[in-house]
């Protein structure tokens, strides 16, 4: 990671510890995906996103507490039978995302993880491995009880 890099994940952490703070959480784990931030405070059972556009921040606050499930979602491009002679199906692999749907809304929020369009094709593995590892965490939160 080059230093203009690291100056702006830093900022990231920066402004995510102030919400969090706001709002009394504690992070156990976060990851970076382009220019957002999700943090997980485990106690609690609830995720931080923190999204931090040229010109805008926005923040969303998901309760585990409230979500009845989480699926990892894959979306492919159009494949042509004579295109498979010569690629793989993952090279049409456009996103790759988690679905987060609640228990008494009819409402889904959808976490993005890669997309075709703004990351690079070999951050594709790295991006849908850690979706996969962070669906399966996030899903045995919803079913543990909380301990207090």
């Amino acid at each position: 990671m080059n230093s203009e890099n690291k100056v702006f994940a830093r900022s990231k952490y920066v402004v995510l510890s102030e919400h969090g703070s706001r709002m009394n959480l504690s992070f156990t784990s976060h990851l970076i995906l382009g220019n957002r931030i999700v943090a997980l405070d485990g106690i609690r059972k609830c995720l931080l996103v923190l999204d931090i556009g040229a010109d805008m921040e926005r923040l969303c606050f998901i309760d585990l507490n409230d979500i009845a499930t989480i699926t990892l979602s894959k979306v492919y491009g159009s494949i042509e039978k004579e295109e498979l002679a010569h690629k793989i199906v993952q090279d049409f692999l456009e996103k790759v995302q988690l679905k987060f749907e609640f228990s008494n809304k009819n409402e889904t929020i959808v976490l993005p993880f890669y997309d075709a369009n703004t990351d690079a094709s070999t951050d594709r593995a790295r991006l849908e491995k850690n979706a996969a590892n962070w669906q399966q965490l996030l899903s045995k939160m919803l079913a543990a009880p909380i301990k207090k």
